[in-house]
């Protein structure tokens, strides 16, 4: 008898903390921030952002660098520059133009590869809706600005090359100020946004490449 119910007891705690764990792993204190920060986002017909991307390895610094880019987003619409790149797609083709010297045509992504991808420019504002367990962390002054930091967690780590992101909202604002990305090699990845503007008029001429403007570059078209 004594031993039944000390394995009842037992079950009983192991229960109580899964149950605990799995709740603390999807707070409702996130979930509130999460929700209202994907209902801002919903509103916005287009997004004008300026960013800077860090890559930092504490065990070799001589690994780490920075970089800063620009982004536009309509829809699945993007036109991105960085690091003397400006990638374009109107969600069927993708034009990479490298120094205004070449431009190297393929076809977009297909919505199953484009799933893979967590932080492709039409999901980096959104990438936290799907696939994540989260947990609200603590709140942040950053400047004067009150923000919430809130800790992710990939439900299917195994195949992730990361083990934690870091979420930094700006609470007023309700907008993303920064992602900060744990990966498993002990690289950090920051991406910090510097200007967010929305619904700014943008025509769709802006997510498109015409060769045909541009008759002294080389055209390089990866297209089956």
């Amino acid at each position: 008898m004594n031993k039944a119910l000390t394995l009842i007891t037992g079950l009983l705690i192991l229960c109580t903390s899964l149950l605990n764990a799995q709740t603390s792993m999807q707070d409702p204190q996130a979930k509130k921030i999460l929700d209202g920060l994907s209902a801002k986002l919903k509103t916005y017909k287009t997004i004008t952002a300026e960013f800077t991307n860090t890559m930092e390895d504490k065990a070799d610094p001589s690994m780490s660098d920075s970089f800063s880019g620009k982004l536009l987003v309509k829809g699945q619409f993007y036109n991105m520059t960085v690091m003397g790149q400006n990638i374009i797609s109107d969600s069927k083709t993708i034009w990479t133009v490298i120094e205004d010297e070449e431009v190297q045509i393929d076809d977009a992504p297909t919505e199953e590869e484009e799933a893979e991808n967590l932080f492709s420019p039409t999901k980096i504002f959104k990438f936290y809706e799907k696939g994540f367990k989260y947990k609200y962390d603590q709140e942040i002054n950053i400047k004067g600005v009150i923000c919430d930091q809130i800790n992710l967690f990939p439900e299917e780590s195994e195949d992730k090359s990361f083990h934690t992101i870091k979420l930094i909202v700006k609470r007023a604002e309700k907008q993303i100020l920064s992602v900060i990305i744990n990966g498993k090699d002990g690289m950090t990845y920051t991406y910090s946004i510097s200007k967010f503007e929305t619904n700014t008029p943008l025509t769709d001429d802006i997510f498109k490449f015409d060769t045909k403007k541009h008759p002294n570059i080389e055209v390089n078209d990866l297209r089956l």
